[in-house]
């Protein structure tokens, strides 16, 4: 029980991290974007 918790956790993690990567990314490319 206590692997498949630590298992979740991790992957509840990762999408948090992909998600917050995504959001950074759109925002630097949308700025660029308005410079250019």
């Amino acid at each position: 029980k206590i692997q498949n918790q630590v298992e979740s956790r991790t992957v509840k993690t990762e999408m948090i991290t992909n998600e917050t990567t995504y959001s950074i990314t759109s925002k630097i490319s949308t700025t660029l974007w308005f410079m250019v």
